[in-house]
């Protein structure tokens, strides 16, 4: 089922892709396997994907213990205390909201001796219950950290609301892919299995999926 799954989302993932006249390699996909098992994660990776997303933290460092060579990203809100367990143990991490947390990552990098990857989350629904800088706060995020030696910010990230309009979602994405050009950041984190295909088509480089993958459609 799992292969089945695959083979249906890569050819989703490619539709979009030309619908919107970009180039496959752009896009990738990152594997989300938080509600699924070391197992099918392992099975996952079998087949060819290299990117695995992981939000909740003993759970990411089982799979990124069992996943060697691959790319786990950790795609969940680190609490500022936590910040020793996840930078150096995953490639990137996506949700970089606050500044007290930009400067957690990069004294713990510093000590590590390391760059980590990060990408900057931006709440651009407004969304209360959602993390992250505001649109209007990003240029000030941006100048402060930007050339710092231990944190490369490789791009922006969002999370589009549920169950909302395809306009909208694509005025979210569309917002997001704007702040991204205007500050010359190329990696563009948005899309999940229920808006990915819009993502792509609004200039996502990283989809997050993982119900299509191993519950199918």
């Amino acid at each position: 089922m799992i292969a089945d799954n695959l083979k249906e989302l890569l050819f989703r993932i490619q539709c979009a892709a030309e619908r919107s006249a970009r180039n496959l390699e752009d896009i990738t996909l990152i594997g989300v396997t938080k509600y699924v098992s070391i197992e099918e994660a392992q099975e996952l990776a079998r087949l060819g994907v290299e990117d695995f997303g992981e939000n909740r933290l003993p759970q990411a460092q089982e799979k990124a213990e069992a996943l060697p060579g691959k790319n786990v990203h950790f795609i969940g809100h680190v609490q500022t205390n936590k910040v020793n367990k996840v930078v150096g143990h995953f490639c990137c991490l996506h949700s970089v909201d606050r500044d007290a947390l930009a400067d957690a990552v990069i004294k713990r990098a510093t000590t590590l001796g390391i760059r980590q990857q990060v990408f900057v989350q931006v709440n651009v629904s407004g969304e209360v219950s959602k993390g992250g800088y505001r649109p209007d706060e990003v240029a000030g995020m941006l100048s402060r950290y930007r050339d710092s030696s231990h944190m490369d910010i490789v791009g922006l990230m969002t999370m589009a609301p549920n169950g909302v309009e395809e306009e909208k979602l694509r005025k979210i994405f569309r917002q997001l892919a704007d702040l991204a050009r205007e500050h010359e950041l190329k990696g563009l984190s948005m899309g999940m299995s229920n808006d990915f295909e819009i993502a792509i088509e609004e200039g996502a480089t990283h989809v997050r999926v993982g119900s299509l993958l191993f519950k199918g459609n």
